[in-house]
C-alpha cells in the first residue's frame, strides 16, 4: 500500500470474484486490540525466541546506498521495514 501512497486509490481488478466467493474484507487495526497488549508483551519475546513469530525486513548495505533504499521504500522496493545497514554493524 506505501508504493500507492501517492497515487489515486483503486479497487481491486477482480471484485467479481470477491463478490463471487461471498469474501468479506475486514482491516486490522491495531488500536481495536489494545486491551490485548499486556498479554503480547508478555508472550511476544518468548515467541521469537522460540521462533514462532518471525518477520521479514529489507537490508541494504552502505551510507551511500541510502537513495536507492529510500526509492525503494517508496516504490514496493523492499518487505518488512527497509534498514540500511552503516560499516562496522555486522552481527547486529
Amino acid at each position: 500500500m506505501i508504493a500507492q501512497y501517492n497515487d489515486a486509490p483503486t479497487g481491486p481488478r477482480n471484485i467479481y470474484r470477491a463478490v463471487e466467493k461471498r469474501i468479506t474484507l475486514r482491516g486490522l487495526i491495531v488500536t481495536d486490540h489494545v486491551d490485548l497488549w499486556p498479554e503480547f508483551q508478555r508472550d511476544g519475546g518468548k515467541w521469537i525466541s522460540e521462533g514462532r513469530l518471525t518477520w521479514r525486513d529489507t537490508v541494504v548495505d552502505g551510507l551511500e546506498n541510502t537513495p536507492r533504499a529510500f526509492i525503494d521504500l517508496f516504490s514496493g522496493g523492499n518487505t518488512g521495514k527497509m534498514l540500511v545497514r552503516l560499516e562496522g554493524e555486522e552481527g547486529r
